[in-house]
């Protein structure tokens, strides 16, 4: 963790689970996430992960949602931000993404438009895919830029963010 470099971080993303409800968090984990929040790099928090993200202070004056807020008052016991609170299934503000465990495709897609991923129409078409289990309209009138971005990829979009196999992330 300490060698990451804020640089070749398009976004750094937490993944939820039931460890951050019970689990210290990490020293080095810690360090990294206020390094790379001071230099602007976007970190992106789902379900269990808001509450990593409350302790460390980094929701302080902005908005967010979770697991509900009673969730973070619970575990985050220093936590005094209810007025930042949204109850939304996934909020962006200033480089910080936070969603509720069950809001996996808006989660993408505040992820998408931080990174300037596809335009906001192919981002609105992309969510009624994935939230409805259906193509509209394809494939006559489904959107090129859609098929062109999806074409383009050889692996799957969680491996474009979080690329373990030694390549470089994303620039921004």
């Amino acid at each position: 963790m300490g060698e990451i470099e804020p640089n070749d971080v398009a976004v750094f993303i937490l993944p939820g689970g039931d460890r951050w409800e019970t689990m210290p968090i990490e020293f080095e984990l810690a360090c990294a996430l206020k390094r790379l929040d001071a230099q602007t790099v976007p970190i992106a928090a789902i379900c269990a992960a808001t509450v990593v993200i409350a302790r460390l202070g980094l929701l302080r004056g902005r908005q967010h949602t979770s697991n509900g807020l009673k969730y973070l008052q619970l575990h985050v016991p220093e936590y005094h931000e209810a007025q930042n609170y949204v109850e939304a299934p996934a909020v962006r503000d200033r480089g910080l993404i936070t969603a509720s465990g069950i809001a996996d495709i808006e989660f993408a897609r505040e992820l998408f438009e931080e990174l300037g991923v596809l335009s906001p129409n192919d981002r609105a078409v992309w969510v009624d895919i994935f939230r409805n289990a259906r193509l509209p309209g394809f494939p006559s009138s489904f959107p090129a830029s859609l098929v062109r971005f999806a074409s383009s990829r050889s692996r799957t979009p969680a491996a474009l963010f979080c690329n373990d196999s030694g390549g470089s992330a994303p620039s921004r």
